[in-house]
């Protein structure tokens, strides 16, 4: 095996090679979970106004909650980056999502300030270790020029997906269920 073959991410840590179709299915899941991480984070300023109405509290708490969730997105890109090198990618990326998707619904179940926010950081935390871990993970199943196609290509585009759902979501349901459903629809 040559240098050349070892820098394109067609040979797993085994020296075995990684079928063409396997790559494709981890940028798919990746992308999957992208999506729903783009939702997760998205939906909170997304339903921002019905959040203010219904629990009662100020643009100024409300900022302080987006800011506590940045914290808690720089805990966990941090902390899952080292978390993926030492546990591997895949397994890390499950918890990642598990995280992320689990805070998100229990967000949309709670009327107390205080749990929201700390589920909006848990949230945050979750969601960075998807963008920590799977943009690596995606790149090192393709081959060096097909890298594109599994990143940008594939897991990239469904974050912008996620987004539109977001979107889409708090436009259809806040008006007739309110915000709370959208929250619990992310699991």
């Amino acid at each position: 095996m040559t240098t050349k073959e070892e820098s394109t991410g067609t040979v797993d840590k085994r020296g075995v090679r990684v079928p063409f179709k396997q790559s494709m299915l981890v940028a798919l899941a990746a992308g999957v979970g992208y999506g729903f991480d783009a939702y997760a984070v998205n939906i909170y300023s997304l339903v921002l106004p019905a959040i203010r109405e219904t629990l009662g509290v100020s643009l100024a708490t409300l900022g302080l909650i987006g800011s506590i969730f940045l914290v808690g997105y720089t805990i966990g890109t941090i902390g899952f980056g080292i978390a993926a090198d030492r546990f591997g990618r895949r397994d890390t990326l499950g918890v990642s999502i598990l995280v992320y998707g689990s805070t998100t619904a229990l967000a949309g179940l709670t009327s107390n300030i205080v749990v929201f926010t700390m589920l909006r950081f848990l949230t945050g935390v979750g969601g960075a270790g998807e963008l920590a871990v799977g943009a690596p993970y995606t790149a090192e199943m393709f081959p060096a020029k097909a890298r594109c196609l599994g990143t940008g290509g594939i897991m990239f585009s469904l974050y912008s997906a996620g987004y539109i759902l977001a979107a889409a979501t708090a436009l259809l349901v806040v008006p007739r269920w309110g915000w709370q459903l959208t929250f619990i629809l992310a699991a």
